[in-house]
């Protein structure tokens, strides 16, 4: 949401004279949270302003203001103060894709969102030429973040390219930044092994070609809490896992662009 914020400042007869130090201070309060002020010089008597000031709000919005004078007699009064909200059709807080699978996945999360149909996945091999792969429904009007996904069941081996049109109820569209993952294509998935686990983990490629520089394991509790990561550095490598308690886990091996996901128990 952008706030365009203005107040109109007057002199009153026989006063304000040799007025110095002025300053217009707006402060604003997001749901419920503490007072955050922007003081601003812009202009002079009798008008001041806020070109604009983006906040994000997910329920509630309180605005104020407070207008300070030095070196003048009283006889100054604040004839309006007006404060015009634009909100964005969305705004996109993150925009991420991996490739897992052999499939690419796209994550997206909005801040908030007005009117809101939803959303064309569109791809392109060459960033130039784009069409649309699928759709995903929108959350029409929200304050809330919301999170949204996509897989690409069929991407091309080398650069692939997506981007977001989002659409309102209206029909109005707005196309959204492009991202690039580069696809090596048809690759063996790493195997995870055992999935019961007491002391040991193995990890390993069928084929020693598909494991690139910069492979990663990193294990989470069911909670999503990070508790072990480490390189990987050969197609086969065991690991020490007899540290973590009893529980369900999840292992990630990915480099940056492929990603594989596996559940194991810890006895």
């Amino acid at each position: 949401m952008t706030l365009d914020i203005a107040a109109t400042i007057s002199e009153l007869p026989g006063g304000g004279i040799n007025a110095s130090g002025e300053f217009f201070e707006f402060y604003y309060a997001l749901d419920g949270g503490a007072e955050v002020p922007t003081r601003t010089t812009n202009g002079a008597p009798p008008n001041y302003s806020v070109s604009s000031l983006d906040v994000s709000s997910t329920n509630s919005l309180v605005v104020g203001f407070n207008f300070n004078i030095n070196g003048a007699d009283d006889g100054w009064e604040i004839s309006s103060f007006t404060v015009t909200s634009t909100l964005l059709p969305i705004e996109l807080s993150s925009y991420t894709a991996y490739i897992t699978n052999n499939d690419i996945q796209l994550n997206w999360q909005t801040a908030s969102e007005f009117n809101n149909s939803h959303f064309t996945i569109e791809h392109s091999t060459s960033g130039r030429d784009f069409q649309p792969i699928g759709e995903v429904k929108g959350a029409g009007t929200t304050l809330g973040e919301q999170h949204y996904s996509f897989i690409h069941k069929t991407p091309t081996p080398g650069k692939n390219y997506y981007r977001l049109r989002q659409t309102d109820f209206d029909g109005q569209e707005e196309i959204h930044k492009t991202i690039v993952v580069e696809f090596r294509g048809e690759t063996s998935s790493p195997t995870v092994f055992p999935t019961v686990v007491n002391e040991e983990l193995s990890v390993k490629w069928s084929n020693k070609d598909d494991i690139s520089e910069g492979a990663i394991i990193r294990i989470s509790d069911y909670s999503g809490r990070q508790v072990f990561m480490q390189e990987i550095n050969s197609p086969e490598e065991r690991f020490d896992v007899s540290f973590l308690s009893q529980g369900m886990y999840f292992v990630n091996i990915s480099d940056g662009q492929f990603s594989h996901i596996q559940k194991i128990v810890k006895e």
